[in-house]
């Protein structure tokens, strides 16, 4: 045989090892012979799914089930108190777009969020902030009113636990009202402050006198997410709820607690709102 025609016949045997190769290396022989599909593997549109490829698609779906069984035996151990949860093992981020007033501004003053408030019909781009003080002490629970110059009420509004109310001047409805009056409320009690500038930047102070003894009632509302997101937090929740609430007793004993827990969901849940009353 000539040089020539070995060097053919060498080529062909190279070619045919490199097809081999390549075929070994998408699949696995087994004992009977039958050829299984690497699970990675994806047949082509019009492609006939084979034997070994369904096999490991059923193991696939089985992972799938064992791990599923797995995460509700974890929850059920979790809720049935098989697992002892303390407190101090949840944690969350806290925000106030009223604490951060100058951020939730700049956002409506961009162009891609200011459409937003048209679509929403609330516009709080305008807010009015009122401490209430007596003294050096700041009033809390009064109720604050804001009318327009035409006596409209614009607002209502009671102080936290600081002396403060937040009113927005047309939160449903756009004005040019810039002058307001107030009205500083507590029982028969009762003050106005007429021609109020509206300041975006600074709170107003009024001077009010508190009269009688101040109450000692305090009413606690917990308003939770148990939204299906939430399901795996919820009984850490309860642990810190329950602290919250000892650490309340015992620091401050001479308060009058009444207690409300309200719950919330998505439309189309077994509820929307579950609501219950305040409750010592």
């Amino acid at each position: 045989m000539s040089l020539k025609k070995w060097r053919i016949v060498v080529l062909i045997v190279l070619v045919a090892i490199s097809l081999l190769i390549v075929a070994c290396s998408k699949g696995e022989v087994t004992d009977s012979g039958t050829k299984m599909e690497s699970p990675t593997d994806t047949p082509t549109e019009g492609t006939a799914m084979g034997v070994g490829e369904k096999e490991s698609k059923t193991t696939t779906e089985d992972t799938i089930r064992h791990d599923a069984s797995k995460d509700r035996a974890v929850d059920e151990n979790r809720t049935s108190g098989n697992q002892q949860i303390s407190a101090g093992q949840l944690t969350a981020g806290e925000w106030n777009d009223l604490r951060n007033w100058d951020w939730w501004v700049r956002l409506l003053n961009n162009k891609e969020w200011a459409q937003y408030q048209d679509r929403w019909g609330f516009y709080t781009f305008k807010k009015l902030q009122v401490i209430v003080k007596d003294g050096q002490k700041t009033v809390s629970d009064v109720k604050v009113v804001l009318y327009d110059k035409q006596g409209h009420v614009l607002w209502s509004a009671k102080t936290n636990n600081k002396g403060v109310a937040e009113l927005f001047t047309e939160l449903y409805d756009r004005n040019q009202n810039t002058v307001f009056d107030l009205v500083i409320e507590n029982g028969q009690n009762r003050k106005k402050i007429e021609n109020v500038k509206l300041s975006l930047s600074e709170p107003h102070y009024v001077e009010f006198n508190q009269r009688g003894e101040e109450s000692n009632i305090l009413d606690l509302m917990f308003v939770i997410d148990t939204t299906g997101s939430m399901h795996d937090e919820l009984d850490y929740l309860k642990a810190e709820l329950k602290n919250v609430i000892l650490r309340i007793n015992e620091d401050s004993a001479d308060l009058d607690i009444r207690l409300s827990c309200n719950y919330y969901r998505d439309h189309g849940d077994e509820y929307v709102v579950r609501s219950f009353p305040f409750t010592k």
